[in-house]
């Protein structure tokens, strides 16, 4: 005998961690600037329920470059934020756009003055 699921409860037990609509544009217009520039050639995003990842990769035969992670929201309701530079933590925040702020930085020659 077959057994019935009510779909809205399978539904609600199975939230998963998504990058939200502004989060998401924020992401793509950074790999869209990073493409242009020749850096990045390509991305991948994954979805479970403890966590949302945006991978971006220089060669697509190589692991990823950076991965930004979204983690689920804590008891507070508050989501944290994850950049790592290949396996290793490289930035952590409480928002989208302070962990994207490592990738803005700049660098500038310094001189040693003669």
């Amino acid at each position: 005998m077959a057994k019935l699921v009510r779909l809205d409860e399978h539904r609600r037990r199975r939230s998963f961690v998504c990058f939200s609509r502004p989060e998401l544009n924020n992401l793509l217009q950074l790999y869209s600037r990073r493409v242009a520039g020749g850096e990045w050639r390509d991305y991948a995003i994954h979805h479970d329920t403890t966590h949302a990842r945006f991978m971006v990769f220089r060669h697509r035969l190589e692991g990823p470059t950076f991965t930004v992670v979204k983690f689920a929201p804590d008891a507070a309701g508050k989501c944290s934020f994850l950049v790592t530079k290949g396996s290793r933590p490289f930035k952590r925040g409480n928002s989208l756009s302070e962990v994207l702020g490592i990738f803005e930085l700049r660098l500038t020659l310094v001189s040693s003055g003669s």
